[in-house]
């Protein structure tokens, strides 16, 4: 019983515009050091700063909403459209302040923007998000919403005066993905394929990918959150390895 009033204490979370009269909560996150860490701008200082980032580009941002727990700002998430022949994709940014880490309070936000940015925008086809790789409770946020981990840019992001590699993740209009480590799963499975079928080893590789992700996506989609759904940005969890023996246990 205990448990379950923890979780409906931060289950109250909504998303709407943030303006002016928000300031005093916005100063909260934007002036902390461990929020700004993996972010590309520095720690805020001034409230008059803040106050002109709000006016010049919070509001006229196309898509900048407050996440809110019982209606007070606790952090932001955006959706930024690309322009040009990108038109079809946008980019995913969130932040929350550190008090609020570990209570699962970003992965329930971004599971709201997936559900809807592609109602809201009937344009788009791909919703894409950069993670620093140093960052794994980012990466597991976008894990625990669905997006698909699709590689590593190599020194891709000047942030913070140094080079970063960033991890880049996507989820497609349409398209619900696993919330497990897809690519351990393909190797798993690519390797019961060869075991039971008669296609020798240069037919079953890598790319095979396709054909296996259409064959096991019914597999893939049963997958529920694991725990460490409520892991805070900045830390790292261990994969369940329960959650995935009883998602090959049907093959």
């Amino acid at each position: 019983m205990e448990h379950k009033e923890v979780n409906d204490e931060f289950s109250d979370i909504t998303l709407r515009l943030l303006d002016l009269s928000d300031i005093d909560d916005f100063m909260v996150w934007v002036t902390d050091d461990k929020v700004s860490q993996f972010c590309s701008w520095e720690t805020y200082t001034s409230k008059e700063a803040a106050v002109n980032y709000i006016v010049n580009f919070v509001i006229p941002h196309p898509w900048f909403r407050a996440i809110c727990l019982k209606g007070r700002p606790i952090g932001a998430i955006t959706v930024t459209p690309c322009g040009g022949n990108d038109i079809f994709k946008a980019e995913l940014g969130y932040v929350l302040g550190s008090q609020y880490w570990g209570k699962g309070i970003v992965t329930r936000a971004v599971k709201l923007v997936a559900s809807t940015i592609f109602i809201e925008w009937p344009h788009l086809e791909r919703l894409e998000a950069l993670v620093d790789v140093n960052n794994p409770g980012s990466q597991k946020v976008l894990e625990k919403a669905g997006f698909l981990r699709e590689g590593v840019l190599r020194k891709y992001i000047l942030q913070k005066g140094k080079a970063r590699d960033m991890g880049m993740w996507g989820i497609m209009m349409g398209w619900p993905l696993p919330s497990i480590e897809i690519d351990s799963v393909y190797r798993i499975v690519n390797a019961i394929r060869l075991f039971l079928s008669e296609e020798s080893p240069s037919q079953v590789g890598f790319g095979s990918q396709d054909h296996l992700q259409a064959k096991t996506s019914w597999l893939l989609h049963s997958t529920g959150l694991g725990p460490d759904d409520n892991l805070p940005p900045g830390f790292e969890g261990a994969y369940s390895a329960n959650l995935l023996k009883n998602t090959l246990a049907p093959i």
